[in-house]
């Protein structure tokens, strides 16, 4: 069983919570549910059966559509679409979904009221769509596909230091950061330069690319200075061009 995501996501000034989790391989369903204090107001589920073999799950793939679902969820809040997915749930008749049964409300959120059915009626979709009974899934990918696509590239990147930021004049230091998408998605294909820079010191540069994780170490000793100021900067980069930049002043003894 993989751990899941619990998220906040904004938007028009409601603060939605946004739950995925997998139920593992005696009941192979990713289930994500949409709350708005303590309400759920819609869900998704996807079956992943076809990912287990002998009692064993392909674990790569079943965290890629996990966090992809998700993602997917939050993509359709800030795409504005959750008015629409809210319609859907209404629009099913039902008060006695099965995935309000299958979770816990997320920590720190009211108990929820009796949820309605997330499932779309077959009027309000396509022809050519033949969804599960009681399921949001193909409806769901279908409101913000279009919205999905255009999304992915305006996420930002970020750099996060994971160390106590404590720099100090001829100290040896060991420096971890964390880069990001969102501020939540670890990025994995991204360089991170490590640069020394002051009014009386010589500039001193590392490099470095992240792990799967998204996180990057170096261990450095900073340079003396008696005079002038110094400051400890980190900058991440990624394929398609986004930089993030953190810095940090370093302190004479």
């Amino acid at each position: 069983m993989l751990t899941g995501y619990n998220t906040d996501v904004a938007y028009d000034g409601v603060t939605y919570h946004v739950q995925t989790e997998d139920k593992g391989v005696a009941n192979p369903i990713i289930l994500s549910l949409v709350y708005r204090g303590g309400t759920i107001l819609a869900s998704k589920r996807t079956n992943y059966q076809e990912l287990v073999h002998e009692g064993a799950v392909d674990e790569p793939r079943l965290a890629a559509m996990l966090e992809r679902q998700h993602r997917v969820l939050i993509a359709a809040i800030r795409g504005g679409k959750i008015e629409q997915l809210i319609k859907r749930s209404q629009g099913a008749g039902s008060t006695q979904p099965a995935a309000a049964s299958e979770t816990s409300p997320p920590k720190a959120v009211a108990k929820p009221a009796a949820p309605v059915d997330p499932g779309p009626s077959p009027s309000q979709l396509p022809e050519d769509s033949n969804p599960p009974t009681g399921s949001l899934d193909l409806s769901l990918d279908q409101i913000i596909a279009g919205y999905l696509h255009t999304e992915e590239p305006r996420e930002r990147l970020g750099i996060e230091l994971l160390t106590p930021p404590r720099f100090v004049a001829g100290e040896q230091i060991k420096v971890r950061a964390a880069v990001l998408f969102d501020g939540h998605w670890p990025v994995d294909n991204a360089t991170v330069k490590l640069q020394i820079v002051g009014t009386t010191i010589k500039p001193q540069n590392f490099a470095a690319r992240v792990d799967q994780g998204g996180i990057v170490d170096f261990s450095v000793t900073l340079p003396q200075f008696a005079s002038g100021s110094a400051a400890l900067i980190l900058r991440a980069s990624e394929p398609k061009g986004q930089e993030a930049e953190i810095k940090f002043l370093i302190r004479r003894k």
